[in-house]
């Protein structure tokens, strides 16, 4: 019962930093993760498609591409409308990149 509590409590955050505009990196201690979108760059590439085919085909809108283009962190929903479309996992569109440090 107290694990499933501490795991809402998590998610909390992470919904709480994504909607505060915190949502390029994720913190974890003093390190911070920042999200790479290459794979999915490379699976447009492989199926011959246009950022804007994928716009066209997922009703996804121009700004959260931007903000995926940035590394900024996008809906679940959204990445999975993309995973949908594309037939792919989420693993191989997006990864996290673990080895970034804070920029302060």
């Amino acid at each position: 019962m107290k694990s499933s509590f501490y795991g809402i409590v998590i998610l909390r955050r992470i919904y709480y930093n994504i909607m505060n505009k915190k949502s390029t990196y994720m913190e974890r201690g003093k390190r911070k993760m920042k999200f790479n979108y290459n794979g999915l760059w490379k699976t447009l590439i492989d199926k011959n498609m246009k950022k804007k085919d994928l716009i066209d085909k997922t009703g996804v809108s121009p700004t959260t591409i931007s903000k995926m283009v940035r590394g900024d962190a996008v809906s679940l929903a959204i990445i999975g409308k993309i995973c949908e479309e594309l037939g792919t996992d989420i693993g191989d569109l997006i990864c996290i990149e673990k080895n970034s440090l804070e920029d302060k």
